[in-house]
């Protein structure tokens, strides 16, 4: 399974659209880290990120904010996708590898209404 967050100082990175670097992180079948590395995401537009993704072979997005029409795009590549997630880069990828995401712990400020669906606020499901 390979892990995507885009990071911006050691944490999760606020926007996703605006993101400019990306963790990819490569887990065995037991949720044990084997593989690390950090891409350049600084392209201009939506569909270059989704194409990136999937060249990447990311099975999950954990992400900060994401526009509407993105994460549309994204889900409909089969993509997981586990948005308004806010933190450090390390214990968000802890939290996902012992199943606690989502999770109102890691939830972006004003997001913990995250389980209404794109009603007002923070939606993601």
């Amino acid at each position: 399974m390979k892990v995507a967050i885009p990071v911006w100082q050691e944490r999760v990175s606020p926007v996703f659209d605006a993101s400019r670097s990306l963790r990819l992180i490569s887990l065995d079948n037991e949720g044990r880290e084997f593989e690390r590395q950090m891409v350049d995401v600084q392209v201009v537009y939506s569909s270059q990120r989704v194409t990136l993704l999937m060249d990447l072979e990311a099975d999950v997005l954990i992400c900060g904010a994401i526009s509407a029409p993105l994460a549309s795009m994204i889900a409909s590549t089969g993509i997981q996708l586990i948005p308004f997630v806010a933190g450090e880069v390390e214990a968000v990828l802890a939290a996902f590898r012992r199943g606690e995401l989502p999770s109102p712990a890691y939830m972006m400020p004003g997001c913990s209404g995250y389980r209404r669906r794109y009603r007002r606020g923070c939606n993601w499901k």
